[in-house]
């Protein structure tokens, strides 16, 4: 997937964490979701047709 960012979400449950990836030896997590809100910390649109795809998987489990 496409990081661009410097930073790295640290959930204060690490329960939440769907994903986890890592930096340089450092792990963050990369997505996170609690009951029907996800939040990735990374670009879904800008990670090619697999960003894309799972943007769309994501959309499809919440509303369903």
């Amino acid at each position: 997937m496409y990081f661009a960012h410097t930073y790295a979400c640290r959930p204060a449950d690490p329960t939440v964490v769907t994903a986890w990836t890592s930096h340089e030896g450092e792990k963050f997590a990369a997505m996170i979701r609690t009951s029907r809100t996800i939040g990735v910390q990374f670009h879904p649109e800008k990670s090619s047709r697999l960003g894309l795809a799972l943007l769309a998987r994501l959309c499809r489990e919440v509303t369903s």
